[in-house]
C-alpha cells in the first residue's frame, strides 16, 4: 500500500496545480479542436511519403491498390484505397513528375496547417500556465496573509520569500511545460501508432515491447531527481535567509566586524547548493542523452527486424512501406523524448509545489471556521478571565490574568522586559489565541468575533514603526479609502508631522523608502502616530510610541495623545514613569501576572515595587 501511495503522491501534487487554472469548456474545447487538426495533419505529414517512395520506386499499380483495399471495413484502408485510386489516376493521366509535384504540395499545405493550429493550441496554453501561476501565487499570498500571527513565529521570513518566488518559478517552467507535453505528444504518439499498425501489426509489437524499458530507464533517474530537488529548493531557502539577515544587520556586521564570520556561514551553504544542483543536473541532463540513445536502438533492432522482412519478401511489408514505417517511427521518439524530459522536470516542480502546498496547508482561515459574530461599536468593557498564554509549550508568557478594561478609561501596563505587557494587547488584537481562559468584549469571547470588524475598533502604534516604501500620503491613508486629504493632513498636523512633511522634496507625495529608512527615527514615529490618529477607533494601544522621539518632540505631542486618550478607550505600554502618571490605572505585570492595580498615587503609597521604580527613573533623569 505504501509503494502505491508513493506512486500516486506526484500526480496528485501534479494535478492540484493543475486545477488552478480553472481548465473549463471555454479553454478545453477550442485547445482540443486546435491540438487534434495539429495531429492529424502532423501524421498526414508523414504518411503522404510512403506515395511519394512508391512514385519513386516505381510501385504505383493496380496491385498496389488493391493490396491496400484488403480490409474493406477500415476507414483507414478505404483511405488508403481512395489515395491510391487518386494517385494512380493522376499518374496515368499527368505522369509520375506531376503525381510527384502534387503529393509535395500536399505535404507542404500539411505542414503549414499542422503548424497553424500547434500555434492556436500553445496560444491556449499560454493563457493557461498564465492562469494556473497568477491564481497559485495569489492563492498562497491570501493564505500568507491570513495566517495567525504564530505563522510567522515558526517560519522564516527568508523561507516563505523562497517559497513565493523561486518555487513557483521552478512550478512555472516545469509543472506547467509538463501539462503542454502530456496533453499534446500522447495524442501525437497514438496518432503515429496507429498508422503504424496499419502498415505493420508485427513489426509494431515490437516496437512496443522495447518502449517500456526507456520508461523503466528514465522513471528511475527521475525518482532520484525529485529528492535532489527538494532539498536543493531547500538550500536555496538558506540562501534566501542569509541575505536577508545580512542585509537587515549589516550595522551589527560592521561593527563587529563580522564580515568573515558572515561570509564563511553564507559560503557554506551555498557550497551546499550548488553540489546538489551539479548532481541534480548529471541526472537531468543525463535523461536527454539516454533517451535519445534507446531510441536509436529501438531503431537499430527495428532496422534488423523489418530489414529482414523486406529481404526475405514477405508480402505484409513492402521496401516503401518499411521506409515510411522508419520515418513516421523516428517521429514518435521526438515526443516520447519530451515525455521522458517532462517527467525528470516534473519531479522538480513537483518538489517546489509541495514546498508551496506546505505552506498552504499550514492552516486553514479562519473565515472558514464557522459563522462570527458582526460587531461595529464598542460599548462596555475588555475582561481577561484567567487567561494564560505562551509562544511554546513549555513556557507560559502570561498565567492566570484576571483584568477589566472599562470603556473610556485609559491603562498603561508597567513591567520589566518580558513581563507579557505587549503579548497582552497581542491578545486583544487576537494576533494569537489563550491556551487558557478566554477575552471578552462587550461580554462576547473575541474568538467569536468578525476578527475585520474587532480590527476596526483598534488603532495601534507600536515601538517597532512599521512603514512601507511608499509616499508619505500613502503610508499615513494606509488602507482608509474614506479619508480626504484634509484629514490627512489635519492627522499629520495633530501629531506635530506636518512641518517636516512639508520640507521634504515632494511634500505629502515624497518615497519615504524602504521601512521608512529615509526618514528619522522620531520622524517615522510621527507619522505612525499620525495614521493612528486618521484611524479614529474607539480603543487606541500605544506601545512605546514615543520611544523614538526626543523630549522636546515627545512634550510637543504628548497634550495631542493625552487629548485622544480622553476621548478613548486607550492601553499604553511605557518605560517612561513620567509619561503615565495622569492615567486613570496603572496595571503591573511581573513573569506574565498582574500583580498591583491602581493609580499612581495609590501605587506610590501601596506598592514597593512601583516605588523603586519611580525613585530609579526619577535618579535616572537627574
Amino acid at each position: 500500500m505504501r509503494s502505491d501511495c508513493s506512486i500516486f503522491r506526484p500526480m496528485k501534487t501534479f494535478f492540484r496545480v493543475i486545477g488552478y487554472a480553472h481548465f473549463g469548456p471555454k479553454l478545453f474545447v477550442p485547445y482540443a479542436f486546435a491540438t487534434l487538426l495539429y495531429v492529424t495533419f502532423s501524421i498526414i505529414n508523414f504518411t503522404a511519403l510512403i506515395p511519394i517512395l512508391e512514385v519513386l520506386f516505381d510501385q504505383v499499380n493496380t496491385t498496389t491498390v488493391s493490396n491496400s483495399s484488403a480490409d474493406p471495413d477500415s476507414i483507414l484502408s478505404n483511405l488508403k484505397q481512395d489515395f491510391y485510386h487518386f494517385l494512380t489516376g493522376l499518374i496515368s493521366e499527368k505522369g509520375k513528375k506531376y503525381a510527384l509535384f502534387v503529393i509535395c504540395m500536399i505535404i507542404l499545405s500539411s505542414v503549414f496547417l499542422s503548424n497553424l493550429f500547434r500555434y492556436f493550441s500553445d496560444l491556449i496554453l499560454v493563457q493557461v500556465r498564465a492562469k494556473i501561476i497568477y491564481n497559485l501565487r495569489k492563492h498562497l499570498y491570501d493564505r500568507m496573509v491570513s495566517a495567525p500571527m504564530s505563522f510567522f513565529g515558526e517560519n522564516r521570513k527568508a523561507e516563505t520569500l523562497s517559497r513565493m518566488t523561486t518555487d513557483i518559478q521552478e512550478i512555472e517552467t516545469s509543472v506547467v511545460y509538463t501539462l503542454k507535453v502530456f496533453l499534446k505528444e500522447p495524442v501525437l504518439v497514438l496518432g503515429y501508432l496507429v498508422i503504424l499498425f496499419s502498415l505493420s501489426i508485427e513489426l509494431t509489437i515490437y516496437t512496443l515491447a522495447l518502449i517500456p524499458v526507456s520508461g523503466i530507464i528514465i522513471s528511475t533517474i527521475a525518482r532520484n531527481l525529485k529528492k535532489k530537488a527538494f532539498r536543493s529548493q531547500g538550500l536555496l531557502g538558506e540562501i534566501a535567509f542569509i541575505l536577508d539577515e545580512t542585509l537587515s544587520s549589516m550595522r551589527i556586521i560592521k561593527a563587529f566586524n563580522a564580515e568573515s564570520f558572515m561570509t564563511a556561514q553564507f559560503s557554506k551553504v551555498n557550497r551546499l547548493y550548488q553540489g546538489f544542483n551539479i548532481s541534480m543536473g548529471r541526472r537531468f541532463q543525463l535523461a536527454g542523452p539516454l533517451s535519445e540513445f534507446l531510441g536509436v536502438s529501438t531503431m537499430i533492432i527495428l532496422l534488423l527486424l523489418g530489414g529482414n522482412m523486406v529481404i526475405g519478401q514477405t508480402e505484409s511489408l513492402s521496401a516503401s512501406q518499411f521506409i515510411g514505417f522508419l520515418i513516421i517511427f523516428s517521429q514518435i521518439l521526438a515526443p516520447a523524448k519530451a515525455m521522458s524530459q517532462a517527467h525528470s522536470l516534473m519531479q522538480r516542480g513537483i518538489a517546489s509545489a509541495n514546498r508551496v502546498f506546505e505552506i498552504v496547508d499550514q492552516h486553514k482561515p479562519r473565515d472558514v471556521q464557522g459563522e462570527f459574530i458582526s460587531i461595529k461599536v464598542f460599548n462596555n468593557n475588555i475582561q481577561f478571565k484567567d487567561v494564560s498564554f505562551g509562544y511554546t509549550h513549555e513556557r507560559l508568557v502570561l498565567k492566570d490574568v484576571n483584568l477589566t478594561i472599562e470603556k473610556g478609561k485609559s491603562y498603561a501596563l508597567v513591567g520589566s522586559s518580558g513581563a507579557g505587557k505587549s503579548t497582552l494587547t497581542d491578545l486583544i488584537l487576537h494576533y494569537y489565541r489563550p491556551k487558557k481562559g478566554g477575552i471578552y468584549l462587550d461580554g462576547k469571547n473575541i474568538d467569536s468575533l468578525d476578527q475585520t470588524d474587532l480590527r476596526n475598533l483598534i488603532s495601534v502604534v507600536t515601538q517597532e514603526t512599521l512603514l512601507f516604501n511608499d509616499t508619505v500620503f500613502s503610508n499615513i491613508k494606509f488602507n482608509m479609502e474614506d479619508k480626504s486629504k484634509s484629514d490627512i493632513i489635519k492627522a499629520a498636523k495633530m501629531a506635530n508631522a506636518h512641518e517636516f512633511i512639508l520640507r521634504m522634496s515632494e511634500g505629502y507625495e515624497t518615497i519615504i523608502g524602504d521601512k521608512g529608512t529615509k526618514l528619522s527615527g522620531g520622524e517615522r514615529q510621527r507619522i505612525a502616530i499620525a495614521r493612528a490618529i486618521l484611524k479614529d477607533a474607539p480603543i487606541l494601544i500605544l506601545d512605546e510610541a514615543t520611544s523614538a522621539l526626543d523630549s522636546d518632540t515627545e512634550k510637543s505631542i504628548r497634550a495631542t495623545l493625552d487629548k485622544l486618550m480622553h476621548e478613548r478607550t486607550s492601553i499604553v505600554i511605557t518605560h517612561r514613569l513620567n509619561t503615565i502618571m495622569s492615567i486613570d490605572e496603572i496595571i503591573i505585570l511581573e513573569q506574565g501576572q498582574v500583580i498591583e492595580c491602581g493609580t499612581h498615587d495609590n501605587l506610590l503609597k501601596s506598592s514597593d515595587y512601583y516605588r523603586r521604580n519611580v525613585e530609579l527613573f526619577s535618579q535616572y533623569n537627574d
